[in-house]
């Protein structure tokens, strides 16, 4: 990509430079504050002997398709999460930008023009144009998508139609954009142009008497809140970077505010055009640049009047990292620009990464790495995950560790409440660097499976034994029947008991009881009442209150720490026998209230539930057959509350109550088909076949199973 000017020998070949002697030096340094130049193109140099890399996608093939830069640095995954850039402004300082562009279209500000009067809203080179596509292009499904696809470009021109500073120099044009821009408090600077000359070419005091206005504009905004200034490392093929990427070498209070981009293809090879890291490793990181091939191999970006086209130089790997950036202080609203950078650098990989002389990170050693890619490829990616031990902000500041939050939905609310919790977020203290960034709380929740044992799921084995006057005791998990029933819907599931104590009243017709269940983690009380000798049709009815130390048979931790519940539920069944043929039908229904734990996002919730099941039975004289259809204990409708953050300051976070509704996408339902061999002593064998729809609540998801049982009655 050539948008290469002049610095120094602006009449000297790039080729012939290291012949000259001393004595063209001082004449020339003149020269040094009189032009500028692009950071693509370049002399030519022998290539590497690299396999071709494919082509990339033209204009047809999806947007992100288009865009392969944003693949090899992992950021393709972040815009469904919501981070766009938005909000924030990538100033551009190169040949102007094409404002009308549909994919820059309605985000381009004029910041100034120093080579016409377009304020920088045109460009007659087509060079800044590319450049700002590269870092924002819209994300409006067609053409090419942006590294930060929502943020605005500040554009100003400082490159000619040719690609040059031509009559201006950098002490004129910079200290007024550099003002404007502390003005405007952009924090990323975009500069993919360079000089034909690498930082070791001159020493620092003709550096310093060249460029005095310019870098003094530098160190003015040189702060932990000033921009971050992202360069484009050169396009010469040398071992170290160009004269402006470089100057954190000589001038060191500059480092912090300084990033340095040199480029590899789209397979990770480092390219024959770009200038190493070098010297400026500490403040140099890699990313896609495109291939030496720019017309079947660059990088697809906007093209100045309408249109795409394929360009390859360090001037297209800067604005992918000028666009991680903003991605960056979007996601974490308290991150310095300063911190930003050292996420990046400190998140880079060389893994993926290949010189031109077939090092890589199995092969060489991390100094021979650094010497070429700097602190390695961006990955963005990594960059927003947290990179020491963190923890999640909540109420009152509390710091809850991030690690330990997790959330077992309880059965009875399947996915519901990992789909109801899409929109949830959480803020994360990354303990590295104090950063505070926004993640999504529904990868944390669990859903509790659903017990299904055989074929009397329902009727857990029990051991009951009777005591005087009336009373029994049983060790069970739910509640037991305690006298000749067919009810299978008389408990909820959830945290099981030890003991189950109670009174058995039975006389000829009907049987009440009422049983008290006590365990390390439930409380409950069931009563029940059978008319069980009602002519032709037998009913029972009752009710049910628990308490438990968890929602039902669910439980948080960490972040998502829940309380106490408490549930009540009401049932109801009837049997109609007719001839040989039994016919039942049995409903239940509840609500659950979950209790806020301090300190917890979790502030509360509520959930409305039910169950429904048929079933009919053929009773011959040694077997019985018949089949069931049932739906297990399943929401109705519910909510929960949680804490969310509406502001974010420097080492707090400001959080309101915000109300989550749940709905369940799909219902299970449990079809059976069973046969009872009736056995002497008391013994049955059971065979079934079950089949079961949106297993476990997860829609679409089906199972089936045999099942044999064998019980014998005591």
């Amino acid at each position: 990509m050539v948008a290469y000017g002049y610095d120094l020998y602006p009449f000297l070949p790039r080729k012939s430079k290291t012949a000259y002697t001393i004595s063209w030096l001082l004449p020339c340094i003149a020269f040094l504050s009189g032009c500028g130049g692009g950071g693509g193109g370049g002399a030519s140099v022998s290539p590497p002997s690299l396999q071709a890399p494919p082509p990339v996608n033209r204009i047809g093939a999806s947007e992100l398709g288009n865009s392969i830069g944003l693949h090899l640095v992992s950021a393709t995954s972040l815009y469904e999460d919501g981070i766009t850039g938005s909000g924030h402004q990538i100033a551009v300082l190169d040949s102007g930008v094409d404002a009308a562009h549909i994919e820059l279209s309605g985000r381009v500000i004029g910041g100034g023009d120093w080579q016409g009067s377009t304020q920088g809203l045109a460009d007659p080179n087509g060079h800044g144009t590319h450049v700002a596509s590269v870092a924002a292009a819209a994300r409006d499904g067609s053409g090419i998508q942006g590294m930060a696809p929502d943020a605005e470009i500040v554009s100003y021109r400082i490159l000619n139609n040719q690609g040059i500073f031509g009559a201006q120099s950098g002490n004129v044009m910079l200290p007024p954009i550099m003002a404007d821009i502390d003005r405007r408090g952009v924090k990323v600077v975009n500069n993919s142009w360079a000089s034909f000359y690498e930082i070791t070419d001159f020493s620092q005091s003709i550096i310093e008497s060249a460029l005095a206005q310019e870098l003094q504009s530098y160190r003015d905004v040189a702060s932990s809140d000033g921009p971050i200034l992202v360069w484009a490392a050169g396009n010469g093929g040398e071992n170290d970077v160009s004269i402006r990427s470089g100057l954190p070498y000589y001038f060191p209070e500059l480092e912090d505010n300084w990033l340095t981009v040199v480029a590899v293809d789209q397979n990770g090879y480092e390219t024959s055009y770009t200038n190493r890291c070098g010297i400026s490793a500490a403040w140099c990181i890699t990313a896609p640049g495109g291939g030496d091939d720019e017309v079947n191999n660059g990088i697809l970006g906007a093209k100045s009047g309408g249109g795409y086209s394929l360009k390859s130089g360090t001037s297209i790997s800067a604005p992918l990292v000028s666009g991680a950036l903003s991605l960056l202080m979007e996601a974490m609203p308290n991150l310095s620009p300063q911190a930003a950078a050292i996420r990046l650098k400190e998140t880079a990989t060389y893994n993926g990464l290949t010189t031109a002389s077939g090092c890589t990170a199995q092969n060489c050693s991390e100094a021979e790495m650094r010497k070429v890619f700097g602190h390695g490829l961006l990955n963005v990616s990594s960059a927003l995950q947290p990179i020491g031990s963190s923890s999640v902000v909540a109420d009152h500041n509390q710091k809850l560790p991030w690690d330990r939050t997790v959330i077992t939905a309880p059965a009875i609310l399947g996915s519901a409440l990992k789909d109801g919790l899409k929109g949830a977020i959480a803020v994360i203290n990354d303990d590295f660097d104090g950063a505070m960034m926004l993640t999504r709380l529904d990868p944390t929740i669990r859903s509790a499976p659903r017990e299904i044992s055989l074929l009397d799921a329902h009727k857990p084995a029990v051991i009951t034994a009777p005591l005087p006057a009336g009373l029994f005791i049983a060790h069970a998990d739910t509640a037991p029947v305690l006298h000749d029933s067919p009810a299978e819907l008389i408990d909820v599931p959830s945290s099981p008991t030890d003991t189950w104590q109670g009174w058995l009243s039975k006389t000829h017709k009907k049987s009440q009881s009422v049983m008290i269940g006590q365990g390390h983690k439930r409380q409950a009380i069931h009563f029940m009442h059978h008319m069980h000798h009602y002519p032709q049709v037998p009913y029972w009815y009752g009710i049910g209150l628990d308490k438990t130390h968890a929602w039902m048979d669910g439980e948080g931790h960490g972040a998502l720490r829940t309380g106490d519940s408490a549930s009540q539920w009401a049932f109801f069944g009837l049997t109609h026998y007719q001839g040989p043929f039994e016919f039942t039908a049995e409903a239940l229904i509840g609500q659950s209230e979950l209790t806020a734990q301090y300190p917890s996002l979790i502030k509360g919730g509520k959930m409305t539930y039910d169950s429904l099941a048929i079933r009919s039975t053929y009773h011959a004289k040694n077997f019985d057959i018949g089949f069931s259809i049932k739906q297990p204990p399943a929401l109705r409708d519910g909510y929960v509350i949680i804490d969310q953050p509406t502001r974010i300051r420097s080492s707090s976070v400001d959080h309101t109550p915000v109300r989550f509704n749940l709905n369940l996408e799909g219902r299970e339902q449990q079809h059976l088909v069973f046969v009872r061999l009736k056995a002497e002593d008391a013994m049955t064998i059971s065979f079934a076949a079950r089949y079961i729809e949106h297993y476990g609540h997860h829609y679409g998801r089906h199972d089936r199973q045999m099942e044999i049982q064998l019980s014998k009655r005591f």
